[in-house]
This record gives C-alpha cells, sequence and structure tokens, in this order.
C-alpha cells in the first residue's frame, strides 16, 4: 500500500490491532443496458478500531461495466481518489482495474463500529458483469485497511465480487380491477412511485367515501387473482391460497413496500388488494390492483 508510510506518520494511537473486513455493497443488483449502478464500498468490525487508510483494489470486465465516477463518503477523509500508483494502473481508469485510495484526517480519523462507507462507485451499465476487489495487483497495489497505529494492518475479509445482471426494461404497471359486483374505487396506485425494482411501491386507500370509520388498511399481495363474492365484505379480488405477505398502515396513509432489485422479478405479474376495518368490527375489501413489476 503506497500511502501506508505516510498514513502511519500522521496517525498515532495506542490500541490492538482489530480486524477491519471490506465488502461492495449491494451484492446483486439488475439494471437495464446504458443505466448507471452504484456500488458502495463498506468496512467492518466486531471490535473497535480507528482508520487511517484504506486502499481497494477494483477489478471488473470494461466490456460489462463502465467507471464513471467515485464519490467518498463524508467521513473525514483527508484526501481521496484514484491517485498516480507506481505501476501506472490508475493511468486509465477504462481498462477494467483501479485502485482508490482514501485517507483519513489526522484530527478526525473514522472509527469502527458501526460500519462505515468509504465511497461509491458509479458505473454504467453495458452488460451483465461484476465488480471484485482483488488482494494484490502490480507491484505495489494492494487492498488494505492501515490502522492508526505505525505499521498496523486491520486488514480482514475482503468480501466477494458486486454482482450486476442486465435486463431489458419493462414497464411497471398498476390496473384497477373491480370484480363482480363491483368492489368500491378506493386502493389507488402508487403515489411517488409504481412497483419499480429498487424502488418503494406506496399506494394509498382513500376513504372519502370509503369506510370513513377505518381504524387500521390492510393490503395483501397475492400471487394469483381471484373474483369471488363474500356477502357483506365486497369481492374478494386476490386468490386467498397465494397470498404472500400482508401490510398494515393507518387510515389513509400510504403503504411503503420495498421492491427488491433483483432481475428475477422483472415482469413478474401480482394481485394486490386493500383491506379496511373499523373498531364497530366493519371489514370492507376494496378494488383490486393488479400489478407487472418492472424497471420504470
Amino acid at each position: 500500500m503506497f500511502l501506508a508510510p505516510l498514513a502511519a506518520s500522521l496517525l498515532t494511537l495506542p490500541g490492538g490491532s482489530p480486524t477491519v473486513d471490506l465488502s461492495l455493497s449491494p451484492a446483486t443488483q439488475c439494471a437495464t443496458i446504458g443505466s448507471v449502478v452504484d456500488i458502495e464500498l463498506v468496512l467492518s468490525a466486531a471490535s473497535p478500531a480507528a482508520v487511517a487508510a484504506v486502499d481497494v483494489v477494483l477489478s471488473w470486465d470494461p466490456v460489462e461495466l463502465l467507471l464513471l465516477q467515485a464519490t467518498p463518503s463524508p467521513q473525514g477523509w483527508l484526501a481521496t481518489g484514484f491517485l498516480n500508483d507506481p505501476d501506472g494502473i490508475n493511468d486509465d481508469l477504462t481498462d477494467g482495474d483501479a485502485i482508490y485510495t482514501a485517507l483519513a484526517s489526522p484530527f478526525s480519523p473514522p472509527t469502527l463500529p458501526p460500519d462505515l462507507s468509504v465511497a461509491t462507485f458509479s458505473f454504467q451499465v453495458l452488460g451483465s458483469g461484476q465488480v471484485a476487489m482483488l488482494a494484490n495487483l502490480g507491484s505495489s497495489g494492494e487492498t488494505q485497511v492501515v490502522g492508526t497505529v505505525p505499521g498496523q494492518d486491520l486488514t480482514g475479509a475482503i468480501g466477494p465480487a458486486a454482482q450486476v445482471t442486465a435486463t431489458a426494461p419493462v414497464a411497471a404497471l398498476e390496473t384497477k380491477r373491480f370484480g363482480t359486483p363491483p368492489g368500491p374505487d378506493a386502493l389507488q396506485p402508487g403515489v411517488t412511485s409504481g412497483p419499480v425494482l429498487g424502488q418503494v411501491w406506496d399506494p394509498v386507500i382513500l376513504h372519502g367515501s370509503f369506510l370513513p370509520s377505518a381504524t387500521l388498511d390492510f393490503l395483501v399481495v397475492s400471487l394469483a387473482p381471484l373474483d369471488l363474492p363474500i356477502g357483506a365484505l365486497g369481492t374478494l379480488l386476490c386468490a386467498p391460497p397465494a397470498i404472500i405477505d400482508p401490510f398494515v398502515t393507518a387510515p389513509g396513509q400510504p403503504f411503503f413496500i420495498p421492491i427488491p432489485n433483483q432481475c428475477v422479478l422483472v415482469g413478474a405479474s401480482l394481485c394486490t388488494q386493500g383491506v379496511s376495518a373499523d373498531l364497530g368490527g366493519t371489514v370492507l375489501l376494496t378494488n383490486a390492483l393488479d400489478i407487472t413489476l418492472g424497471t420504470f
């Protein structure tokens, strides 16, 4: 690590030698061709550790991913970036390898735990690929965490590569369905986002004319649609045997449903239906929202 001697001379703090693990987050993500993904470098330690400097050797296939930039986290770093190195690894940042360095301020070195974000790397997606951390590259490139005690190597486990899977763009859809007899038009599409991978979907039940006395709103998510009248409750529009998750919120407040960023979910069709209840024991069903999970 070419900055280790400088870091050691600037920062001196007595203590033991804990280990600091390095990981890339998220471990997997799904993205469309041409879009930009962010991969975060995170340090973690089980016992207290003060960090003087970090070097990480990144490796990727430039045919699959194009490095755009690195954004340091606001942790009081004195110097960050793809600095000049003796092997010239950073001379070309588009060839599939680079060394990123973060040198701590001598006045406020970052400490762990909790986990520490070092930087976020942005890549344009050209195809499915991965970003890995290499232990060594060239004569001087080394993935290493240096402590504040001179010569203190805190480097622990170097985590696995972050996987990026490319997919074709698919529009997220929300379609109202009312059944027979028709249910009330109470469940509305997402307020700020549709069911998009990596986003939070936030549909809402409106109570202007639908059970104004409601004290709780529920949303069920099912794998299959249905059209079954069940008396005073209304029309059941999502098949009960296939219900995979219930969500609860205060009446009239949006639900917050995180959509996992996994390519296997792109284009998946689900049925959702709202249920509201009041203190008097009244329970009513809303219309359904048939959704398709998409990338935008």
